[in-house]
This record gives structure tokens, sequence and C-alpha cells, in this order.
């Protein structure tokens, strides 16, 4: 199996390599620098992308090549590697882990999501526009209305 970290965190696996802490925290704003280009959606929402260890993702050899695991993701978007003995243990990568929330501005490739969110709520309580199942829109419209409020 290729341990390479994908293309486009190879100068995260630079910086982790040149690297001599301990202990580094790095917010995800800094991570983006490093990397040139935005996380994906998936390390904003789930402690579990962090701490993911298996194919078909390659990011985390970013940092594990370079002996470091991650610690812990906080709310504030703050992810804490540490160096590690030299082996990655499994033990420091369940994928249950508990998701953060991170409070950003909605995009029209939100839409999906966005919808279910509303549904979601729409279904709990009785004080909504909208009951269970009677908003009717497509996830194609909501990215229009999405693109419209910007």
């Amino acid at each position: 199996m290729d341990k390479n970290p994908e293309k486009k965190y190879l100068s995260l696996a630079d910086y982790f390599r040149s690297a001599s802490s301990s202990r580094i925290v790095l917010s995800f704003q800094e991570i983006e620098q490093i990397i040139g280009h935005q996380l994906p959606n998936a390390a904003y929402l789930n402690k579990s992308w962090w701490k993911k260890t298996k194919p078909p993702a390659r990011h985390f050899y970013a940092w594990t090549n370079a002996g470091y695991a991650v610690e812990n993701v906080d709310s504030a978007g703050n992810v804490t590697f540490i160096r590690t003995d030299g082996a990655f243990h499994a033990a420091e990568t369940d994928e249950s882990a508990d998701r953060i929330l991170l409070v950003r501005p909605a995009e029209p490739d939100d839409a999906r999501s966005f919808l279910e969110m509303q549904r979601t709520v729409e279904a709990e309580s009785p004080f909504m526009l909208y009951g269970r199942d009677e908003r009717n829109i497509s996830t194609q419209q909501m990215r229009k209305e999405m693109t419209a409020w910007k």
C-alpha cells in the first residue's frame, strides 16, 4: 500500500518532517495556509477525519509518516498533534469520535446538508412553519435560493 499523503498535503508533510516539537497546535486556518487551499468540509465537521488511518484516505500520512498523531481537535478549530514513539496506535484512531461544531456561512454547496438539517428540526419541533415532511424543495432549488441569499 502507498504510504504517501495525497498530493495536496505534501507541504503539510514537509512541515511535520521539519518540526521538532513534541506537541504542535495548529488552527484549521494555519493548516490551510500551509497546504495552500481549503480543507474539506469533513475536516471541519468530524473529528474522525483527523483521526482516520484507513484507506482510501491518505491525508493522515502527512503527519503520521513524521511520527505525529492527532491528540485532540477542539471546538475552536485547533488540532493538537503529539509526537509518538514512532508507532501509530490504532487506539488513538477511534472512528466514533465526537463531532465538532464549526459555525461558518452556508455556501450553495451546503444545500443538501442544509435541507437535511431543516427537515430534522421541522420533524422535531411543533413550532416551525413547516411540519414533518411538508417542505417540498429540491436540493437544486435550495442551492439557487442560497445563491440568491448571497
